[in-house]
């Protein structure tokens, strides 16, 4: 007990500051040829709660609806309601 204890101690700085380590703002990309012309749509989105910035990948689409690689399996209707998630 005394070793894992010992372990957390030292570590904790550590870990805390890996946890405030923002990766650069998401984009969600889009393209597609049309008419001839190559469109590109690059979409940035930041979300902050309570002033702090929210961490992981996430993604809107072209419908507006918004996904996250923490919730695979759903598809929310806002980014909004991702994040109340």
């Amino acid at each position: 007990m005394e070793s894992i204890a010992g372990y957390v101690k030292k570590n904790t700085p550590a870990v805390k500051a890996a946890l405030k380590m923002h990766h650069g703002v998401p984009e969600s990309v889009e393209s597609e040829e049309y008419k001839g012309h190559q469109i590109t749509i690059r979409t940035k989105c930041t979300i902050e709660i309570d002033g702090q910035p929210l961490m992981g990948h996430f993604s809107v689409n072209s419908d507006g609806q918004a996904e996250t690689h923490a919730l695979p399996n759903y598809e929310f209707r806002t980014p909004m309601n991702l994040v109340k998630s």
